[in-house]
């Protein structure tokens, strides 16, 4: 059965021959981790342009591009991305009704937020969260409605490495996806983790966004495709920028893209995305 567009993802298993960090690239981690204050570690939100995205509306970028959210930046609809680090995370979408904002929480596994009823709760136990509201959905025991007010996000941190200019640095950046785009990023997480078996920065990956229709408009979702080992430079890179997500707070910058409510669930009891 044909996969549906948008959302396939090339696996192919890396080559065996990719050599480990040597010592002295291992020193360098260390020395540039040194260096870094976590305090001023900003990393930009990178989002898929969609038709009513603030930067497409205001003519900064268009819809179907990458977007710098930090710079307001177009980057095209194509890019070179090398993954640091992997999370999952949560996205309130807000209710303009009861005045409440969005906001994003990242890598928390409980509420963290103080002023919600359920703080400090894991996040299964949410009524509003996206596996609680599809449960509650199928049983019957509320509407499906405009789907959970809070989506799951699988949170991908890495660098942005084509489209610089010579001598041009790449700054990392946060990619974050969530309901039309859920299917793309799982498989890319299993590409993470059961061919790469956790080490990301071996693989340059390309993405690319595709248009689909539906009956409230057009959409972009993400395509994935693994394209080339990185040099030895690039995994360095990759590999202490995964070392501070690991071990420091960072601060990831720019408004969230709420994106396209998920269809109504299944009576299977799995949401449909």
């Amino acid at each position: 059965m044909a996969s549906k567009p948008g959302t396939d993802v090339a696996v192919k298993e890396p080559d065996t021959g990719l050599a480990e960090l040597s010592d002295i690239e291992k020193q360098l981690i260390e020395e540039n981790r040194a260096e870094v204050d976590a305090s001023d570690l900003v990393i930009p939100l990178l989002k898929i342009g969609q038709p009513l995205t603030d930067e497409v509306s205001s003519g900064d970028a268009s819809a179907g591009e990458f977007i710098n959210a930090l710079t307001r930046e177009g980057l095209g609809r194509e890019v070179e991305f090398i993954v640091a680090g992997y999370s999952k995370g949560r996205f309130d979408h807000g209710d303009r009704a009861q005045g409440k904002r969005a906001r994003k929480s990242y890598g928390s596994k409980t509420v963290p937020w103080n002023d919600d009823p359920h703080f400090g709760q894991p996040w299964a136990e949410h009524p509003d969260a996206e596996e609680s509201y599809s449960a509650r959905a199928n049983s019957g025991e509320i509407e499906w409605g405009k789907g959970p007010r809070i989506s799951t996000t699988y949170d991908f941190t890495g660098y942005v490495i084509s489209g610089l200019e010579e001598g041009e640095e790449p700054i990392p950046v946060c990619l974050s996806l969530m309901r039309t785009n859920t299917k793309a990023a799982k498989k890319w997480q299993t590409i993470l983790n059961a061919v790469l078996r956790g080490r990301y920065w071996d693989v340059v990956f390309t993405l690319t966004t595709e248009q689909e229709k539906s009956d409230k408009g057009n959409f972009y979702v993400l395509n994935v495709k693994q394209s080339r080992k990185t040099t030895p430079e690039e995994k360095q890179r990759a590999v202490s920028l995964a070392t501070i997500l690991r071990n420091q707070a960072v601060t990831v910058a720019g408004d969230h893209d709420e994106g396209k409510a998920p269809a109504e669930p299944a009576d299977t009891g799995g949401l449909a995305v």
